[in-house]
């Protein structure tokens, strides 16, 4: 049976988006985009790279040191470009390290802890930064892949009878194992939780948070990091 948790030192494959390039991804499509065309956004407005393991981010380098920035579809940057995103904002702070956009769409606070644990002998990693997806997701295994579960009708799951005791206690559990992590490998962590994102400054080509609250968003990273940590 397949352990999805540092088996054999490994990056988790993002399945159906390794090294493509597209202009449409997820939430943002062009059906979506036809339905409620936006003025100031266009077929060709965005544009999605995936590199060889399925983020969308540059390929990545085993030696040289990084910041690795996690989440869903907030981090990815969903509905604008990559470098409008805020970790692409990020990397233009960090010039001296990788900074790497492992955000992934739809996924759970589950993927953050699974996610550095594998990559954690791998990738020269000196921080982190985190925005929490919301608690009401969690994973489960399969043979070959891993489910993100959205815990909501709307969606048309039939979850497992979870509580909101249990959701804030996974996502008490993350934070921990995360917290552990940086203390055992030695890198800063800076954290939010997506419901501190400031949604309500504008939109992308989707309904997802635009270029203004990205921007806000790495303010309130760096000014967090630099408020608590020190310098890397």
């Amino acid at each position: 049976m397949k352990n999805h948790w540092n088996d054999n030192k490994f990056i988790p494959i993002r399945p159906g988006k390794s090294n493509l390039t597209l202009n449409w991804s997820d939430s943002d499509s062009e059906e979506n985009f036809i339905k409620n065309p936006k003025a100031s956004y266009s077929k060709d407005s965005v544009i999605y790279k995936y590199n060889s393991y399925g983020y969308r981010t540059n390929e990545f380098n085993f030696t040289d040191p990084a910041v690795l920035c996690l989440g869903c579809s907030f981090t990815e940057g969903i509905g604008v470009n990559s470098e409008q995103a805020w970790p692409g904002i990020l990397s233009k702070h960090f010039l001296n390290y990788n900074v790497y956009n492992l955000g992934v769409e739809g996924t759970s606070g589950d993927s953050v802890p699974r996610i550095l644990a594998n990559i954690k002998d791998l990738i020269n990693v000196k921080l982190v930064f985190i925005l929490w997806p919301i608690p009401w997701r969690y994973e489960i295994y399969h043979e070959d892949r891993v489910q993100t579960i959205r815990s909501t009708i709307n969606d048309g799951f039939s979850p497992l009878m979870l509580t909101d005791v249990n959701f804030f206690n996974i996502k008490q559990r993350n934070k921990l194992m995360v917290s552990l992590l940086g203390q055992i490998y030695k890198y800063n962590i800076v954290e939010y939780d997506i419901e501190d994102f400031p949604l309500t400054l504008d939109q992308g080509r989707d309904n997802h948070p635009g270029p203004i609250s990205h921007k806000e968003m790495a303010n309130m990273f760096l000014n967090k990091y630099h408020n608590v940590h020190t310098k890397i």
